[in-house]
């Protein structure tokens, strides 16, 4: 069974510092983006910093650094 990837959305907020990892950590800020679109449900990895918003969102997920 094929999974459906998931799509990243930084807000307007955070792309400065999203930019400036990518510039410092090339290889690891690909990586974390390859695995936001994979699995970015996966608390065992993320430390629990996800969680399923609720409401109009309820098909987001919010992560926090």
């Amino acid at each position: 069974m094929s999974q459906v990837p998931y799509t990243i959305e930084v807000r307007n907020k955070m792309l400065e510092r999203w930019y400036a990892l990518e510039d410092e950590y090339p290889e690891d800020m690909q990586w974390f983006k390859d695995f936001l679109k994979r699995q970015p449900t996966n608390t065992r990895i993320t430390n629990g910093k996800v969680k399923k918003l609720r409401g109009d969102l309820k098909h987001l997920y919010q992560y926090d650094d």
